[in-house]
């Protein structure tokens, strides 16, 4: 008991071959990622680097990591953005 208690709590825990959990994550990680952004999505973003500056993305993201996106200036579709792209993929957005 000791040491499954242990495996959950360090995070290394293995789910069983078979099991319904393993099974939904492969799937997840086999699932490509949406990388495109709509044309509305975009116009936001522009939006929100236009009031917000230079550091836009910086500010988006603390928006994101505060859950205060949605209380923003079209917050739902920068929320929209943040499930599509996340982090990574607004690094990597050019507008």
């Amino acid at each position: 008991m000791r040491d499954r208690f242990a495996q959950l709590t360090s995070g290394r825990a293995v789910m069983p071959p078979g099991s319904r959990i393993e099974d939904g994550a492969q799937r997840r990680r086999d699932r490509p990622m949406k990388t495109e952004l709509t044309a509305t999505q975009r116009e936001a973003l522009e939006r929100f680097k236009t009031k917000q500056g230079r550091y836009w993305k910086s500010r988006l993201v603390a928006l994101w990591i505060n859950g205060r996106d949605d209380r923003a200036e079209d917050g739902a579709l920068l929320r929209q953005v943040r499930n599509t792209l996340g982090v990574d993929g607004l690094a990597k957005v050019k507008i």
